[in-house]
């Protein structure tokens, strides 16, 4: 299935290939297959491209987290503020 949907939908630019039914091979069955493929191709693309953003969203806030908190902690020099920061980053 997944061959000729790919095919009809990305490669021909076929969005008819959405209600193909295949009565042809089999007159009772009116599932529309490649409808099907192209929602689980869909989800399994947004999980795949999703991931990685929601990840780099994760590492942000909490680097911004921890810079606030480390100008809570009165450090005298630049030096142990980062320290303080990236000891906090690696035990996370």
């Amino acid at each position: 299935m997944h061959c000729f949907c790919f095919e009809e939908l990305f490669m021909r630019k076929n969005k008819d290939a959405l209600k193909t039914t295949f009565e042809d091979i089999d007159a009772e069955d009116k599932t529309p297959y490649c409808k099907e493929w192209a929602e689980a191709y869909a989800k399994l693309t947004a999980i795949k491209q999703g991931a990685p953003i929601i990840i780099a969203i994760i590492n942000v806030v909490a680097c911004t987290v921890f810079d606030l908190m480390s100008s809570f902690e009165k450090k005298y020099t630049k030096n142990d503020a980062t320290l303080s920061t990236f000891a906090k980053i690696t035990i996370l």
